[in-house]
């Protein structure tokens, strides 16, 4: 998780996209894809030559690996997005390091707080979809294996930013 999140950090840093917060935002997106890539392309390995040596086991381990997947993927993109946060509200992309003082005002400080309020109300307001609707079951309840992985870690990422908006606040 945190090297993905020095990963996607770095590409927001680069000269490109670290001029404003619209190119920080296009590296978030192409970070996230990258991603994603990697996490089908994992699985496309796993079911292909790991889980057909281990069928007894394949289910147990599958989740535990997409779990470790989403928190990978949470922290790291929970992270780009408060720092987008902080770069907007800051007019200033906060180091690489993060090894400065941002000199921001106190206001500033305190709308940060209430998007880690938002983000949190997002995650309550998509535990309750996730309840609510049957697609968002586990498989074996009839729920659809993709939509329920899509909204947990919609999930995962509003806890994650909230908790990194809440770290800078602080």
């Amino acid at each position: 998780g945190f090297a993905a999140k020095d990963m996607m950090n770095t590409l927001m840093q680069s000269e490109t996209f670290r001029e404003n917060v619209g190119l920080a935002i296009v590296s978030l997106l192409i970070s996230a894809i990258v991603v994603a890539i990697l996490m089908v392309l994992s699985q496309v390995v796993r079911k292909t030559f790991i889980y057909p040596g281990m069928p007894e086991k394949a289910e147990f381990v599958g989740e535990q690996i997409r779990e470790a997947e989403n928190d990978m993927c949470a922290l790291s993109i929970g992270f780009c997005i408060s720092a987008i946060l902080r770069f907007a509200l800051h007019g200033k992309l906060p180091t690489e390091e993060l090894d400065e003082k941002d000199d921001h005002e106190q206001w500033q400080a305190w709308l940060l707080f209430v998007f880690s309020v938002l983000f949190a109300v997002v995650a309550v307001i998509l535990t309750k979809i996730q309840s609510s609707y049957p697609i968002f079951c586990e498989e074996k309840d009839g729920g659809n294996p993709h939509a329920t992985r899509a909204i947990d870690l919609l999930k995962m990422t509003c806890v994650m930013t909230k908790a990194w908006c809440i770290l800078y606040w602080g």
